[in-house]
């Protein structure tokens, strides 16, 4: 019973804070951190950015982390993979200096990294943590060959 409200707690504060990241601005380019650089923007448009490449392949960490949501519940091994894969997409973010700020492919230097990034890199994290930690806590919780019962 114990092991279910974690899980729902670590669900939750993953999609929360994921929520705050498309609530808040996640980058600035050159020194301007304007609307487009909100969370919500990049999540809408990223997609078209990994068609282009560069910075903007770590938008793929957005599916695979949807992915390790559905699979959080029922598999942990398979929610464990995606949720390592997207937090590496996350991270993949910081080691771009630019990135394309417009439709026309015209790139601009990354100056800042906002709350919503961090939030966003944090969502994935957290879910990856929290299937570690489930994980492990469903090991020590189921009984071996070797257990003696007292009666």
């Amino acid at each position: 019973m114990q092991i279910k409200n974690n899980q729902r707690t670590v669900l939750h504060f993953s999609i929360m804070l994921f929520i705050g990241s498309l609530m808040s601005d996640a980058y600035c380019v050159n020194d301007n951190c304007n609307d487009s650089a909100s969370g919500f923007m990049c999540f809408i448009t990223g997609w078209i950015g990994v068609l282009m490449g560069g910075a903007a392949i770590s938008w793929l960490a957005n599916p695979t982390l949807l992915l390790s949501w559905l699979f959080f519940k029922n598999k942990k091994t398979l929610s464990t993979i995606f949720s390592i894969i997207s937090t590496m997409f996350c991270l993949s973010f910081l080691m771009f200096d630019e990135i394309i700020v417009n439709e026309a492919g015209h790139y601009g230097q990354i100056t800042d990294y906002k709350m919503g990034y961090w939030f966003w890199l944090l969502s994935s994290a957290s879910i990856f943590l929290g299937n570690i930690w489930i994980l492990y806590m469903n090991k020590l919780e189921k009984p071996t060959a070797n257990t003696v019962y007292k009666t």
